[in-house]
């Protein structure tokens, strides 16, 4: 079982792909997603009904995760509007019991700063940073979860040598590729065959409390 953590394409019904939807866009009970209000697509005149539409929806069954959602340095949105909805959602999260899939963009201290006060589960997606950083998060009790395009990097490459694998998600995010690259580039990484790459995926996946299957 290959299982996508974080996808905004299509979803492959061969596949377990856990679907990233931005408030009522594209949501369907049908599927399983995730859930959030995207730092890039925040609006002060909008954020009171987002917020009430995502407490609606947060306890269906179909909805397992919170995201992804975060602050990021480079967009235009306001950072004070970004941390308004960054706050409310980890309080979303924490209530729901639901782990948190995080869009971190220049910011990662203020995010794990805000994390730590916080229980929940959470996994920094589309992580393409340093291992010094990867190491920094799962220190403080987070995930990460990379591309088939980051782990053909060097960096990637490394990053996936030396960090615990049991901290690993994989992730195909806006790429076109199959979930199937990045399971490919990870086996050839640790030397293991496609099977035990899948438990340690999915095993990595109840850990979180991620009810994919």
């Amino acid at each position: 079982m290959r299982i996508d953590f974080h996808t905004h394409q299509t979803i492959n019904d061969s596949e377990l792909s856990l679907f990233n939807v931005h408030c009522a866009d594209l949501f369907s009970e049908d599927k399983i997603c995730s859930v959030g209000l995207h730092p890039w697509h925040l609006n002060s005149d909008s954020l009171r009904l987002e917020k009430e539409w995502m407490q609606n929806v947060v306890q269906r069954d179909n909805v397992l995760a919170i995201g992804e959602c975060g602050l990021d340095k480079h967009c235009k949105v306001p950072w004070d509007l970004q941390m308004e909805a960054f706050k409310w959602q980890l309080e979303l999260a924490e209530k729901s019991k639901k782990p948190v899939i995080v869009h971190c963009v220049r910011a990662q201290q203020e995010i794990l700063r805000l994390l730590n006060d916080f229980n929940v589960e959470y996994v920094f997606h589309g992580f393409n940073r340093t291992l010094a950083m990867a190491v920094e998060i799962i220190e403080m009790g987070g995930f990460v979860s990379m591309t088939a395009a980051f782990l053909r990097t060097e960096n990637g490459r490394s990053i996936a040598r030396n960090i615990e694998q049991n901290s690993i998600f994989l992730e195909t995010d806006n790429d076109l590729s199959s979930i199937s690259e990045a399971y490919i580039c990870l086996a050839n990484i640790w030397q293991k065959s496609m099977d035990e790459v899948e438990q340690i995926i999915a095993q990595n996946t109840k850990r979180i409390g991620l009810k994919m299957f």
